[in-house]
């Protein structure tokens, strides 16, 4: 998991920090004292940073974007919903030393600390910090760099890095690629989409710069060379799988490692259609992965074992078979991923997977213990997309009691269908298995023990929205009534 953020200077991160602080909190708005709490700015350092942050803002043309309103209590952030914090952040690491670095390493044209230094006109202490920087940041995948400053190590993760790098600071912009790299991906691409392979745009875009960055190493005499006998096997199951997509790989053109590459990029990110995989066997490792996963989530919801490996055997295989094989995505920051939302509507399912994580001695073994914040999200995704709710969640009963009579009892239940990741259950009488009722009536239901809403007549967009809030929270607390009898 590498964070870009280690690619920019102290000023620079410091109005990041600030802008996506402000960006994550309600309502886009912070108290002042808030902020230089968390950030640790002084007075001076806090009035500075919104001003250059004004600045930026200006000098980058991002005017429609962002704008930053303050007053002595107070510092909101203006925005139309068109970019995030994200787009600050590629600017910002565009024009960072550190990136320059990056890609001269990239292009192999860095000589010494020395001449880099006379050629930015910058320091040479600049550089040279910036330099220990990088190592460490390559020493994290496990890449060296040598005396001549070409990056070293295990191949595939210089590839993974750099396209990590890349596909975020440069985007669009493929200008640091040859011509004739540039037409070769091109061939490539449309070739896959001619076959029927389909791209979003973001997985077009990752794809282009992992595909130029292994044709670049390629021409530098950096080879894919190491052989690995149990990948070997488990593509060999994968090329019988999918040999028609397999075949149309083989008659681009490409080294054999590179199209074996290309063909994992395609299957891991979900190019190949995940159910053509059924229940097959890849490999010792995958399946024990798969069982081990598949084994505790039937025992902690209680699910039929062969239901759960009919659902969910394709995408754990290709998960595991990303760990293990072909980490591309594992380069990517998760540490900042907003799970709010999922630990409030997929309570149970998060509960689990970061349970199941706290197992440090297994995923250790399994040498995951670096990818836990992506194999977290991968893991939640799957559940989330595959197992339905409300197989695995306590029902919500609400009991629905207006003044109006039945019919608008039942325009009520009608708009409660908009909850249906809540497994609600509804009735027009009142019994002890309601948790919630929700009503315009005072004082009915006020000597019961019992969650009551009291609504205007109809309700406003709030209620609806208060209302969403109080049954996330009966879910959250019988979901562990339900954790605590089970231990």
């Amino acid at each position: 998991m590498l964070s870009l953020e280690k690619f920019l200077d102290k000023d620079a991160k410091r109005k990041f920090e600030f802008l996506r602080l402000l960006e994550e909190s309600g309502d886009l708005t912070e108290l002042n004292t808030v902020i230089q709490d968390r950030l640790k700015l002084s007075s001076f350092l806090f009035s500075k940073t919104i001003e250059e942050l004004t600045t930026d803002v200006s000098n980058y043309g991002l005017e429609k974007f962002f704008s930053i309103k303050n007053d002595s209590v107070q510092t909101t952030l203006l925005e139309v919903g068109q970019a995030t914090s994200d787009l600050l952040l590629e600017l910002y690491l565009r024009d960072s030393l550190s990136f320059k670095i990056f890609l001269a390493l990239f292009e192999e044209n860095f000589q010494s600390t020395h001449s880099f230094a006379l050629d930015q006109y910058t320091s040479y202490t600049s550089v040279y910090n910036r330099m220990q920087q990088l190592k460490q940041f390559f020493k994290e995948a496990s890449i060296a760099m040598n005396k001549k400053y070409q990056l070293t190590g295990d191949e595939a993760n210089v590839r993974y890095v750099l396209t990590r790098v890349f596909s975020f600071v440069l985007s669009s912009d493929d200008s640091l690629y040859s011509d004739e790299i540039k037409q070769q991906i091109e061939v490539v691409l449309t070739e896959l989409t001619t076959a029927g392979m389909q791209f979003p745009r973001n997985l077009r875009t990752k794809l282009r710069h992992f595909l130029a960055i292994s044709l670049v190493r390629q021409e530098q005499g950096h080879l894919l060379t190491e052989f690995n006998e149990n990948k070997q096997k488990v593509l060999k199951q994968l090329k019988t799988i999918y040999s028609e997509d397999f075949a149309q790989i083989e008659q681009l053109g490409l080294e054999k490692h590179l199209a074996e590459e290309l063909f994992s990029y395609l299957y891991t990110n979900g190019v190949l259609a995940p159910t053509a995989i059924a229940d097959q066997f890849l490999g010792k490792r995958i399946s024990r992965l798969n069982e081990h996963f598949l084994t505790r989530i039937a025992q902690n919801f209680e699910m039929d074992s062969a239901e759960l490996k009919r659902v969910l055997w394709p995408e754990l295989s290709r998960l595991h078979f990303e760990l293990v094989y072909f980490p591309l995505n594992a380069f990517y920051s998760f540490e900042r991923f907003d799970v709010s939302f999922f630990e409030e509507s997929y309570v149970e399912y998060f509960n689990f997977c970061r349970e199941y994580l706290r197992d440090e001695a297994f995923v250790k073994e399994e040498g995951l213990f670096d990818y836990r914040p992506y194999i977290f999200y991968r893991y939640l995704m799957i559940l989330v997309g595959n197992l339905d709710l409300e197989q695995v969640m306590p029902k919500l009963t609400i009991c629905i009691d207006f003044s109006f009579g039945q019919e608008y009892n039942a325009f009520i239940k009608k708009n409660l269908s908009f909850f249906v990741n809540l497994n609600v259950a509804t009735q027009y009488i009142y019994d002890d298995q309601a948790d919630l009722v929700i009503t315009n009536l005072n004082s009915e239901y006020a000597p019961l023990e019992v969650e009551k809403v009291i609504w205007l007549d109809p309700p406003r967009p709030t209620d609806w929205a208060n209302l969403g809030n109080l049954l996330l929270k009966i879910r959250a607390e019988k979901h562990e009534r339900l954790r605590s009898g089970n231990k």
